[in-house]
């Protein structure tokens, strides 16, 4: 996973390096580095349609091992981003961004037993992002996520329950626009 980050770090400098001063390119890679506290990475491509759209790519994985417990995820997601300000030029400013997404985990315990979830999310998130002249990008943002479908399975299949409801969303991507 480092050499996935520590790449991904390299494209966004090399190519941050080689925009002009005063222009905004339509492409934007970031990373969330609160997630890594918890032991997932989140990683977003995003480019703009038009001066008043964006698309996002969202992909988080990561591993976690605590007291013996092992924890490991994957999700991915998928915003449109729409932005407010009447001077708005894509990808940078005040915006909203309904999205939609898939998420999956485990979680080994000490004694051997193997949980497993699976689930959609459906979001709504509002923010800001801001890009300075050299490619440097911090995007702050907040809302909910909304779980659905959700399972929990054990090693043996069995179902111990279904989960669905409405969490806060909040966090900081920081990034490089190109």
């Amino acid at each position: 996973m480092k050499k996935l980050i520590f790449t991904l770090c390299v494209c966004a400098f090399t190519t941050a390096a080689m925009a002009q001063d005063g222009e905004t390119g339509k492409n934007v890679v970031k990373l969330n580095p609160l997630g890594l506290l918890f032991g997932s990475a989140n990683a977003s491509y995003e480019r703009a349609l038009n001066e008043k759209s964006s698309v996002q790519v969202d992909a988080a994985f990561g591993a976690l091992s605590v007291g013996g417990v092992k924890y490991t995820n994957l999700g991915g997601a998928v915003e449109y981003k729409y932005y407010l300000s009447k001077s708005a030029e894509a990808p940078k400013g005040f915006y909203v961004a309904p999205g939609a997404g898939f998420y999956s985990l485990k979680v080994k315990t000490i004694d051997g037993e193997s949980i497993t979830g699976s689930g959609f999310v459906g979001k709504g998130l509002v923010g800001k992002q801001w890009i300075w002249n050299s490619g440097f990008v911090v995007d702050l943002f907040g809302g909910i996520n909304y779980y659905a479908g959700g399972k929990i399975k054990d090693n043996t299949g069995a179902e111990y329950t279904k989960f669905s409801g409405v969490l806060p969303a909040v966090g900081v991507s920081l990034g490089f626009n190109f």
